[in-house]
């Protein structure tokens, strides 16, 4: 009788043992980083390649831009740039929603630096062009008093 259950207990273990492989492995037949992109194509870490300013059709490339990166993530973003020449701070925090051409980025906090340039304003509108490593956000700003389209090209990182 004892040969008999020690029989079983071994099948038994040899059979979970081997469903629990076979459920834990990949399949290499499973979604792409491109089909994952396809839902949501600004999901990633992302760098800023280029910053500047459009009024009346005339263009203004920032004199320095640093080094600035954005992560979006499961609906969150975060951003964060090198310390401006002036040693301030700049970067944010919170949600996001991207629907077809619009960007609207929600923060819940961010630095100093970037409260009083935009007067404590939280949400911010974006238009929006993407392709799988690259995208372009542009937005309306006011700045000394004169309004200017402010554009940002960034590419994907990962």
């Amino acid at each position: 009788m004892k040969k008999y259950n020690y029989a079983v207990f071994f099948v038994l273990s040899i059979t979970l043992f081997t469903f629990c492989i076979a459920c834990n492995q990949q399949s290499d037949e499973g979604a792409s980083d491109q089909d994952i992109r396809a839902v949501d194509p600004v999901e990633g870490v992302w760098e800023l390649s280029s910053q500047y300013w459009v009024q009346d059709d005339d263009t203004i490339y920032a004199d320095y831009i640093g080094v600035q990166q954005k992560i979006f993530f499961d609906g969150y973003v975060m951003w964060t740039a090198d310390p401006a020449p002036d040693s301030s701070e700049w970067h944010g925090y919170g949600t996001y929603q991207l629907s077809n051409d619009t960007l609207i980025e929600t923060l819940s906090s961010m630095s100093l630096a970037m409260k009083e340039f935009n007067n404590s304003r939280v949400e911010f509108v974006f238009t929006i062009e993407y392709e799988l490593n690259f995208f372009k956000q542009e937005m309306p700003q006011l700045f000394r008093d004169t309004i200017y389209q402010v554009v940002e090209e960034w590419k994907r990182l990962n």
